[in-house]
């Protein structure tokens, strides 16, 4: 037997380099992702870790050149990889049907409610295959193509690459996929209005995170050429101060790494987009109120510095501008006779567009909305509070304000304010 397995050592190790010989050229110029990634799984999974490795030394011959067609194949699925992220991903174009939200959510939701709740052979096929499921689960969600393209692309790459390479291309796929997603929301913000593109954002940033939160992305360190330090050196060298071995010696830039948390990255993004929807339907909600509260409160303030006789005709203008807004505001009604000012708003608004909507109504669109993206009422909720607070906030600015007029009007504004609050604190209790 000890004789013997020399012999054997050598013949299998040259089956085995014949075989390498021979797939090692058609595995290498395979384009598609799955089928490397499905040849990997098989070398890794069903020939060294099931069959070559549990027999040792009787088998362990094959094993040098079964790694190293192994590794070969890991280098083509990450090269290939970050060929499919700049080309799928980063250079997308989306087409006028990846854009058409909300309607393709509310034509998606008409038909699931028609459609028939059966269970046919399609389905049990699909419960079997664990790609075909995520791909299920994210076109039912009516995903947007850079969104399915990275997630079907990591979980293919999850268990065929080492651990480094898959952070380095996970943070890549993620950043072009956020970019992506933002390049569209910033269409259907012109398109539908900015409601509808920070709701788009939000909804596939949540589905993106639900996505990759099983996946184990480690930070990444990436590498940076640092040039800061070479304008004082150029400087020295034009003003004679330094001689051109100075320039060689200390002119080379420095290498800075800096480190990369796809996931931070993310969670960063998503916040930022719900601070800004919140910011921006607060504004339209009672925007035009609180500025016409602030220019009531600084005309007053103006009168009183002044102390002459001109206080009634301040308050008098900026008081009527006020009530008529809040009129609106209780009746529902676009204001279409105002124009854009160029005096500067509070930190609520934020901007110069006016409002479409009355109060009541406004929330209502803002919850309808909430509801048709996200499917989620935990997350309407975190949403929603937040606009609502900063509406009664600015409700009740102006009962404090009003209530200290003493005009016949005033009397009817608050009563007016306090209907209101009422009746916007009993919609979403």
């Amino acid at each position: 037997k000890k004789e013997a397995r020399p012999v054997l050592d050598s013949l299998l190790s040259s089956l085995s380099t014949i075989i390498y010989t021979g797939l090692r050229p058609i595995l290498i110029q395979e384009l598609d992702l799955e089928p490397i990634a499905e040849a990997i799984q098989i070398l890794k999974n069903d020939l060294l870790e099931q069959q070559v490795k549990p027999r040792g030394e009787s088998l362990g011959a094959l094993i040098p050149v079964t790694s190293r067609l192994l590794t070969d194949m890991q280098l083509r699925l990450a090269y290939r990889a970050q060929i499919y992220i700049n080309e799928q991903i980063a250079c997308f174009e989306p087409s006028t049907s990846d854009l058409d939200y909300p309607d393709c959510l509310v034509q998606k939701k008409e038909v699931k409610k028609n459609a028939p709740t059966e269970k046919g052979e399609a389905t049990e096929e699909v419960k079997g295959n664990a790609d075909k499921s995520l791909h299920s689960k994210l076109e039912g969600d009516v995903s947007y193509p850079t969104l399915r393209k990275t997630v079907m692309c990591l979980f293919k790459l999850r268990e065929c690459v080492e651990a480094g390479a898959f952070s380095h291309l996970a943070h890549e796929a993620i950043t072009h996929c956020t970019n992506s997603l933002r390049s569209a929301s910033v269409i259907i913000n012109n398109r539908k209005g900015s409601i509808h593109g920070h709701l788009f954002l939000i909804k596939f940033l949540l589905v993106l995170r639900s996505q990759i939160s099983v996946l184990n992305i480690s930070r990444h360190h990436q590498s940076q050429l640092d040039f800061s330090h070479m304008k004082d050196v150029i400087s020295s060298l034009v003003a004679g101060s330094a001689s051109l071995q100075s320039l060689l010696r200390d002119g080379t830039p420095n290498i800075v790494k800096r480190e990369v948390n796809a996931k931070k990255m993310l969670e960063a993004q998503l916040k930022l987009t719900c601070e800004h929807l919140i910011t921006r339907q607060s504004d339209v909600l009672v925007g035009d109120l609180a500025y016409a509260l602030q220019d009531l409160k600084q005309a007053n303030a103006t009168a009183r510095a002044k102390e002459k006789g001109n206080e009634e005709e301040y308050d008098e203008d900026n008081f009527k501008k006020a009530a008529e807004v809040l009129r609106r505001m209780i009746l529902d009604e676009e204001d279409k006779t105002s124009k854009p000012t160029s005096t500067p708003r509070t930190k609520l608004t934020g901007t110069k567009k006016k409002s479409q909507r009355g109060l009541k109504g406004g929330l209502s669109h803002l919850a309808k909305n909430l509801r048709v993206y996200l499917k989620n009422k935990n997350m309407e909720r975190m949403l929603l509070d937040p606009v609502c607070g900063n509406v009664k906030k600015v409700l009740l600015n102006a009962r404090e304000l009003i209530s200290k007029s003493k005009r016949p009007e005033a009397k009817r504004m608050l009563s007016d304010l306090l209907q209101l609050e009422s009746e916007v604190i009993t919609m979403f209790q």
